[in-house]
């Protein structure tokens, strides 16, 4: 039986994911756990990518860290509710983007990470605004789990109503499966046109301007029903 290493792409929002876990034997484990196997209360930290994403340990797990990771072991007078919060507040602010080095890869170097400055109230102070921070989080929580039920019940009345419609009792088999005698298949062809910028026009014509008054739109400017208008090309109205 293998142990897992913990590595820096295993990190996400708060969790960790191991689907792709590399193992190491029990006896490099028993040689390197003493140091890097995590502790309840340790912060775990990405230290290369993305920067800033990190889990507070809460309960004895069998794995070690690799390079690619902060293991942040935290004195008796700080609690790391606050700490992993105050965490969350820098990584929100995009802080740590001021002290990456590298160049294809951004990484924070083991120096410079224990530079950064912390504001540190009294212990009973830190452990009352962790606590608050954690009501909102529960709060956050149920409403997701709600979100999460309510597109359960759309995603099931969707298929209810675009494939059996409304109050029909006679139904018909087609290519596409079982639907109301009085509809018909179509395809998109028949009830619309589809257009788009053809290649030559976008390679010949096309010249995005700072202040063109024409904003152009791309994939990347198209959403979940809304469109992202924070990054976006403008051209002449002449174009």
């Amino acid at each position: 039986e293998g142990v897992k290493i913990l590595q820096a792409k295993h990190i996400t929002k708060g969790y960790i994911d191991f689907s792709d876990a590399r193992n190491i034997s029990r006896e490099d484990y028993n040689k390197y756990k003493e140091k890097y196997q995590p502790r309840i209360n340790d912060i775990l930290m990405r230290n290369i990518g993305t920067i800033g994403k990190r889990i507070l340990v809460e309960e004895e797990q069998q794995y070690v860290i690799a390079w690619n990771i902060f293991m942040i072991r935290l004195k008796e007078s700080v609690y790391a509710r606050y700490i992993n919060y105050y965490f969350q507040r820098l990584e929100k602010i995009n802080y740590y983007e001021k002290f990456m080095t590298g160049n294809a890869t951004k990484f924070i170097n083991k120096t410079t990470m224990a530079e950064i400055e912390f504001l540190l109230p009294p212990l009973k102070e830190q452990q009352k605004i962790a606590e608050i921070l954690s009501s909102v989080d529960a709060a956050i929580e149920k409403t997701e789990q709600v979100i999460a039920k309510t597109e359960e019940v759309k995603k099931g009345l969707m298929q209810q109503l675009l494939t059996k419609g409304i109050g029909h009792t006679e139904f018909k088999q087609t290519e596409i499966g079982e639907i109301p005698v009085d509809w018909k298949v179509q395809i998109l062809g028949d009830i619309s046109t589809i257009t788009r910028l053809a290649g030559a026009e976008y390679t010949d014509y096309w010249n995005p301007i700072e202040d063109g008054n024409i904003i152009a739109l791309r994939g990347y400017n198209i959403g979940r029903n809304k469109l992202i208008l924070d990054n976006v090309e403008k051209i002449s109205e002449d174009l």
